[in-house]
């Protein structure tokens, strides 16, 4: 079964054509990447998977709001609540009662490394700090499709290294289905299961495997032959671009 499914979906801004026909499908527990040149309409795809934006034709099948978390490009925390609750809001917006979603909250900063941060504001935080946190919230809800804008992109290395391999996991033990827009073709080889370049006409290539094992995923595979080898062939996918 397709966690997510579209079916010949167009979407323009103005007249300007940025997804054009386009089908694919990310199937249950497996994590899709996009790569492509920026501007070309990859956050819009992923607008489009949550249902921010609608197709101006063609037919999206997707979870319902309430099952898909989104992590954004840039934290995008409420500035006047603590870690742990700005974490906590997707459940009590659902209505889950507060001391549970706050408990909730609490077990998901341990396991993204935040234990110290429940009760810091983010403007006490660090950016890798504030970005941690967002993936806590997004897995608040126990989504069965994660939506991954470039979330690794404004880190520094030894940060990067730690939240990507830190989603590995988490997708892994959670058996999650994830679209995620990669920042560099390092990140998308490490992660997904397979990879499309989105190119200027708005259509995607033909899938590259990856044959990632999510379950045995060490940060040290991002410098193995393997990562190189697949970087070199996205890269090529990219070239008539």
């Amino acid at each position: 079964m397709a966690a997510l499914n579209f079916e010949g979906v167009s979407f323009g801004y103005g007249g300007h054509v940025v997804i054009n026909d386009l089908t694919m499908a990310v199937d249950d527990g497996d994590v899709v990447a996009i790569i492509g040149p920026s501007g070309q309409g990859k956050s819009t795809l992923l607008k489009l998977a949550a249902g921010i934006l609608n197709p101006s034709s063609g037919l999206i099948t997707a979870p319902e709001k309430g099952h898909i978390g989104f992590v954004f490009q840039t934290p995008e925390l409420l500035p006047w609540k603590t870690s742990r609750d700005n974490a906590a809001l997707p459940l009590q917006l659902l209505g889950t009662p507060a001391a549970l979603a706050r408990a909730t909250s609490s077990d998901l900063h341990e396991r993204v490394g935040l234990s110290d941060a429940l009760d810091k504001f983010p403007h006490e935080m660090s950016h890798g700090m504030q970005m941690r946190c967002s993936l806590a919230r997004a897995l608040s809800t126990d989504p069965s499709l994660l939506l991954l804008d470039e979330p690794f992109s404004a880190l520094d290395e030894l940060v990067r290294r730690r939240v990507l391999k830190d989603t590995s996991d988490l997708v892994a033990e959670r058996r999650m289905s994830a679209l995620l827009v990669a920042h560099t073709v390092q990140e998308a080889a490490y992660l997904a299961d397979r990879v499309h370049v989105l190119g200027g006409n708005g259509s995607l290539s033909q899938p590259i495997e990856t044959g990632t094992d999510r379950k045995n995923n060490p940060i040290t595979r991002l410098e193995s032959s393997e990562i190189s080898s697949l970087a070199s062939t996205m890269i090529n996918a990219m070239e008539p671009i």
